[in-house]
């Protein structure tokens, strides 16, 4: 299956060769702006594909991730073949890889922030600096990202006196790049994955626990994304609080004050686990924190 807006759309045929499009030439840009989904992760379908909102959705989902605008650089490797001239023989050996290497300035909280995708695999949807959104239509008409395996977040490059920036790397394995050729889906769009909304990171630091028995309580001072900025405004569904084995407690209460949370958990632990219940709406913005460990 097909779905191709840039040379007018393609139909699909199983056995034959259909080459009616072949001289409509089209260029599609190059590959800029990058977004990752678990894998299994699709959009209903090509027309839900081409709203921003569909990738909203997948954000305060938790199922999908701005990687940032880069510059691209192909790192695949060429096919591999064995010949032997006497015999007329040519057979490939190994085929072709796609491997893109990433890179960008980015903010140092940012870039750190990536080091939570090194090693995951999934999907990856493109935009190209022509504006097409590209990625992979299924058999069933549902649209996903290209596979990937085994994201590298690199070690950041050193800034010089002549590149006085240090960038962010990041390398892109795709598994299966003679599949995305088969099934494209390239379209215009009039928005880029910087327009989608995206969650800034929680800074804490816990203060004043007491373990009363039966319960306990603490402070925590949060603070926006590497900044000294306090976030203000939580309130109790913004929070999820566990037990060592990760059962969650619900009998909590916290008040804020000045950026600076109370929190008063009926319970006879002794340590508990606090982290915003995924990703949160806070006074018009998106945030969210990792786990933290509460205790003495």
């Amino acid at each position: 299956m097909k779905y191709v807006e840039s040379c007018g759309g393609i139909s699909e045929n199983t056995s034959r060769v259909a080459t009616n499009g072949i001289n409509a030439v089209v260029s599609v840009g190059a590959p800029i702006y990058f977004f990752w989904t678990p894998t299994g992760v699709t959009i209903d379908n090509a027309e839900a594909a081409k709203d921003i909102d569909s990738f909203n959705a997948l954000v305060l989902a938790g199922n999908g991730v701005f990687l940032g605008k880069h510059e691209a650089e192909s790192t695949g490797a060429e096919r591999e073949v064995f010949e032997n001239t006497f015999f007329g023989l040519k057979v490939t050996t190994k085929d072709a890889t796609k491997t893109l290497m990433l890179s960008a300035p980015m903010c140092a909280c940012t870039s750190a922030e990536l080091e939570k995708m090194n090693g995951r695999s999934g999907l990856i949807w493109e935009m190209t600096s022509a504006g097409f959104l590209l990625g992979r239509i299924n058999d069933d008409g549902k649209v996903q990202g290209f596979p990937v395996s085994n994201m590298y977040k690199a070690i950041n490059s050193v800034a010089t006196i002549d590149s006085p920036v240090s960038n962010t790397v990041f390398e892109l394995p795709y598994t299966d790049p003679r599949g995305d050729q088969k099934a494209p889906f390239q379209v215009p769009v009039n928005w880029n994955f910087s327009d989608v909304d995206q969650p800034f990171s929680v800074e804490s630091v816990v203060s004043s626990f007491i373990d009363a028995g039966s319960n306990l309580t603490f402070n925590v001072a949060l603070t926006k994304d590497c900044t000294t900025a306090k976030l203000l405004g939580a309130v109790k569904a913004n929070f999820k609080v566990t037990d060592a084995n990760g059962t969650e407690i619900t009998t909590f209460t916290v008040t804020e004050a000045a950026g600076v949370y109370s929190f008063d958990v009926t319970t006879g632990e002794s340590v508990v686990y606090l982290e915003t219940a995924g990703i949160v709406e806070v006074s018009n913005s998106f945030y969210t924190m990792d786990e933290i460990k509460i205790s003495a």
